[in-house]
């Protein structure tokens, strides 16, 4: 699925939730989605802040779509079956990046490929 319609997803599902007064539960590999829900929890932490930014809100994000953040857990089921808590805490945010560790796994091989490259390249 494309990253653009993941969001318009996860938008629905939070939407839907909201105005049925329901409990949802995700379960991804796509750091778009993570990424998403951290966005619609951020706005959920402007409006219980200060409701009278709900209409800027909804002016970034449709309507409903928020998501409250203190109904929300967020949680990486590690390899060897531990659990993590990708909420920081200090942060108040989730750690989308904690779900998307095979990008860096992935560039730094292409970075040590890159200066192979490189350096053969001043050789010559």
């Amino acid at each position: 699925m494309y990253p653009s319609l993941q969001s318009k997803v996860v938008e629905f599902i939070s939407y839907f939730a909201n105005i049925n007064n329901s409990s949802i539960l995700i379960t991804t590999h796509s750091p778009y989605i993570l990424t998403s829900v951290n966005t619609l929890y951020c706005a959920g932490k402007v409006i219980e802040k200060n409701s009278t930014y709900s209409k800027k809100v909804y002016d970034i994000i449709d309507s409903n779509c928020e998501i409250d953040p203190q109904k929300v857990t967020a949680l990486k089921i590690n390899k060897d079956k531990s659990i993590l808590n990708l909420i920081n805490e200090e942060l108040q945010e989730l750690n989308t990046e904690m779900i998307d560790e095979i990008s860096d796994s992935v560039n730094e091989k292409y970075m040590e490929l890159y200066y192979l490259l490189m350096s053969e390249n001043d050789v010559l």
